[in-house]
């Protein structure tokens, strides 16, 4: 079955990997662990407190296995704002479509004789780097060979055996240990020199995504997105490898009514 799982991912250019269900509860024990001995603020001690989940959903089968699969999405979104009679350019990140990946996981999966049910709120991105499918860069964002960081997961439990278990410690980019390009290009300093962990206290990202008003210390012109932050992944070399990134640019136009 894993097998006719990989051959629709790579007709659907997706990535998948299928690990043994235990290695769930494994991360689970990692990320506690994690959380009582690592310096986190606030917020970090909130995510893995209260939206990183490990109980799985109610099922009618025995749960033996997890899918994590990889789908690539647009490198950004090009977007132009009306208001005022004026329009604005801006970008915007791109969003994976995971229609297709739901469809052909439940098909191969239901052929082979077996049950599958997508699942949420699991620490999607420590699963992808520690199964091998992905691996962490300085910034404290995921690459995926050929797709760079222009990916988001969706992940499966099912009741079928895992045919292979990748798992592995956690681990960084090897290319990361002699570059500063994320270091350099973060317009608030967020990227730490010292440890693959950002401070998102100060990232443009969370403030951009927490809501209220910016604070004082952060300069105007840094804004170059609708939400979120690309400087980043626009300078990390791991991005320069994607295939045709012109291609998968998108762009989408905001009329007066909607902005």
């Amino acid at each position: 079955m894993l097998e006719k799982l990989r051959a629709e991912a790579k007709i659907h250019n997706n990535k998948l990997v299928m690990l043994p269900i235990k290695r769930l509860y494994d991360l689970q024990k990692e990320l506690e662990e994690f959380r009582d001995t690592e310096e986190l603020n606030g917020f970090q001690q909130w995510i893995l407190s209260d939206i990183y989940k490990f109980d799985l959903p109610e099922v009618d089968f025995t749960v033996n296995s997890l899918i994590l699969v990889a789908v690539p999405h647009p490198i950004y979104v090009d977007v132009t704002l009306h208001y005022q009679g004026k329009s604005y350019q801006t970008k915007g990140l791109g969003v994976s479509d995971m229609t297709m990946t739901c469809a052909y996981i439940t098909k191969v999966v239901s052929e082979a004789g077996h049950q599958v049910q997508e699942i949420g709120h699991f620490p999607l991105k420590r699963l992808a780097v520690q199964s091998g499918l992905a691996t962490y860069g300085r910034n404290n964002i995921t690459y995926v060979d050929e797709y760079g960081s222009n990916i988001s997961y969706i992940a499966f439990v099912s009741d079928a055996m895992s045919e292979e278990d990748t798992w592995r410690p956690m681990c960084h980019a090897q290319m990361c240990d002699n570059c500063t390009l994320c270091l350099s290009a973060c317009p608030t300093g967020a990227i730490r020199p010292d440890r693959f962990l950002i401070n998102n206290e100060i990232c443009l990202s969370c403030l951009n995504e927490g809501g209220g008003e910016f604070p004082d210390w952060l300069p105007k012109d840094v804004h170059h997105t609708i939400y979120d932050c690309l400087r980043c992944q626009e300078k990390c070399p791991m991005n320069l490898k994607v295939k045709d990134p012109n291609e998968i640019i998108q762009t989408l136009d905001i009329s007066e009514e909607e902005t």
